[in-house]
């Protein structure tokens, strides 16, 4: 019997990993109970404390701490900027569409009310630590063991579902998607950690000022609803068409990663054989 192993994590193993990672997540949210810890600082501490020690979980469970850290075009980074935003545009309506319970709507109104740590939790730490989990290590392992679309649309899902509720597996599943493909095509964390920390923020602030039980389009544009989401529309398939017209896809995903590459090429290589 081969010793061979293929990159981990698979799919089944991803959702195994998921529901460690509710664990911590519960774990960690005891923080809370602490006598006088604020809100912000809780969240904080819960968050980082459970998705730091999850990705390290994973890395070492891996076998290796290899990230693609390397920097895409930079042009790439422009256009991501308006979809990111088009993009929140057209996810916060959908989302509007689903009846949302008097909890959830107190649980949002708690994370983005609980002052600067808890902005600095959700626009900076969690577009941090969910790139380098969900795209730099999950989506990593699973576009070298499977197809490219199938990789990016199981990851999409996992990253959906690690949020535990509907309404943020619609932001995730779609925002997936697109940080996905991206990753697929520069091999690069960065701009993927750029579009997450400008959907969390821009959500965030708008969430804080303008209140999240309407959806945006009705906020910024009443009554004309249908304008805006054309203009999202548009807005966000240019952009993805420039970034797929003018900036080529990496090829060599199965050829640069030092510490796994070489035992996935033998694997390979092995099936070839025994096929």
């Amino acid at each position: 019997m081969s010793s061979l192993q293929k990159p981990f994590p698979g799919v089944g193993q991803a959702f195994l990993c998921i529901l460690a990672l509710w664990l911590l997540s519960g774990l960690f949210s005891l923080v809370n109970f602490i006598p006088g810890i604020s809100q912000g600082l809780g969240t904080f501490i819960g968050y980082t404390g459970s998705f730091g020690l999850f990705l390290w979980l994973l890395l070492v469970i891996r076998g290796s701490y290899h990230i693609e850290w390397q920097h895409a075009d930079r042009r790439i980074y422009l256009l991501l900027i308006p979809a990111t935003l088009a993009m929140l545009i057209i996810n916060a309506t959908v989302i509007s569409l689903i009846p949302m319970p008097d909890s959830i709507l107190e649980m949002f109104s708690q994370l983005m009310g609980g002052g600067w740590l808890s902005f600095v939790t959700v626009a900076l730490a969690a577009p941090v630590l969910e790139e380098l989990i969900f795209r730099g290590v999950i989506l990593d392992s699973f576009l070298k063991r499977i197809s490219p679309t199938k990789a990016i649309i199981w990851s999409s899902i996992i990253f959906g579902i690690a949020h535990a509720n509907p309404w943020q597996f619609i932001a995730a599943f779609s925002i997936g998607l697109i940080v996905g493909w991206i990753y697929y095509r520069t091999k690069s964390i960065w701009p993927g950690i750029l579009l997450h920390f400008v959907n969390n923020a821009t959500a965030s602030i708008l969430g804080k000022y303008l209140g999240i039980a309407q959806s945006i389009d009705q906020q910024l544009l009443p009554g004309n609803t249908w304008i805006l989401w054309v203009a999202a529309g548009l807005i966000l398939a240019a952009s993805l068409y420039a970034m797929r017209r003018y900036f080529p896809t990496v090829t060599n995903w199965r050829a640069e990663d030092p510490a796994t590459d070489q035992h996935t090429l033998r694997y390979e290589e092995s099936q070839v054989v025994s096929s």
